[in-house]
């Protein structure tokens, strides 16, 4: 279920980021994709949430935290027991 689920994540991203040509008409759609997991510095491979915001970053929310992604870098949002100012 949860191999299943991680598919479906990369997917998703695949699919919102991907690096192709499609021409529709007269006009060319470009997408790039970014495959990001642990390694690549989330901090967990189970996403719960995605959400494009609408200056084009990607957030990626977990149980572990939530993650913004600028196409570039991942910045990484976490809570920290007894710290009122953590997420």
């Amino acid at each position: 279920m949860l191999l299943r689920r991680a598919y479906i994540v990369l997917v998703v991203v695949c699919l919102l980021c991907s690096t192709s040509q499609a021409t529709v008409g007269k006009s060319t759609l470009s997408m790039s994709v970014d495959i990001l997991m642990m390694d690549e510095g989330l901090p967990t491979n189970e996403v719960r949430q995605i959400y494009k915001d609408s200056t084009g970053f990607m957030w990626f929310m977990s149980n572990a935290g939530i993650v913004k992604y600028d196409s570039m870098e991942l910045t990484v949002f976490t809570t920290t027991p007894r710290d009122p100012r953590s997420i």
